[in-house]
């Protein structure tokens, strides 16, 4: 799945949809406050209705953090992530999530539980030997990740969402 992920993140419609994800978010008037910001405020990012709680950046810094680290065959220091600009990578993705998911609010967009059930019995990472969906090694795979199936659930379900977005948008461009 991230496979998928990130090849479709190569591509111009990807690159032109971040774009105009950035500009509708000088538009709208996204607030933003990074780490450590205003006190008294629990968001980073603020979309209309959409917030993003700065537990949620901590666990997407934290995860991003996580996949770099493989990829690089060492733990990645905080210093060595800020070189890397892991920060603003992090920042620019909660930024298109929140306005995706405010679209998404507004529109009236959501996913059924059974069509959620059904994206994650046809996710691969989760089936077993015999090739079908696993409960033990759904448990597994998400203990690993340190996320809890309600949390992959929700995520699950604004990916999906997301994409019918994006889909759309650049369907319209075709």
């Amino acid at each position: 799945m991230l496979g998928i992920l990130r090849s479709a993140a190569g591509t111009w419609v990807a690159k032109g949809l971040l774009v105009l994800l950035v500009l509708s978010f000088l538009v709208w008037g996204v607030s933003g406050r990074l780490m450590g910001g205003l006190a008294g405020h629990d968001s980073v990012i603020t979309a209309g209705g959409t917030k993003v709680s700065i537990n949620e950046y901590r666990l997407a810094y934290d995860r991003q953090l996580a996949v770099m680290s493989q990829q690089f065959g060492q733990r990645l220091s905080h210093e060595q992530a800020k070189a890397l600009g892991v920060d603003n990578q992090v920042l620019a993705q909660l930024v298109s999530g929140a306005v995706l998911d405010e679209q998404a609010r507004k529109l009236g967009l959501g996913l059924s539980k059974d069509r959620l059930a059904e994206l994650t019995r046809e996710d691969p990472a989760f089936k077993g030997p015999g090739g079908q969906f696993d409960r033990r090694t759904f448990e597994y795979m998400l203990q690993q990740v340190g996320m809890r199936p309600e949390d992959y659930l929700k995520n699950r379900a604004q990916v999906a969402v997301r994409q019918q977005i994006v889909e759309a948008v650049s369907d319209g461009l075709k």
